[in-house]
């Protein structure tokens, strides 16, 4: 056998991929979500430790004179 024998055509494989639904697969993966926002408790939390985390910062900043 040779090369062009083996080889399918672009048609041939986009045919072989719908039948088999590799499209449809492909469609429901990127509508999943990919991230579950946080709730309001986890913001304000985040929130929260952001502030104690840059005052610590800027306390500590201003005792070692950096």
């Amino acid at each position: 056998m040779s090369k062009e024998e083996k080889r399918k055509s672009n048609k041939d494989i986009l045919k072989e991929a719908r039948e088999e639904g590799m499209f449809k697969e492909a469609r429901e993966f990127t509508r999943k979500k990919k991230y579950v926002a946080a709730s309001k408790k986890d913001n304000i939390m985040i929130y929260v430790i952001m502030v104690i985390g840059f005052l610590a910062f800027i306390f500590i900043n201003r005792i070692f004179g950096v």
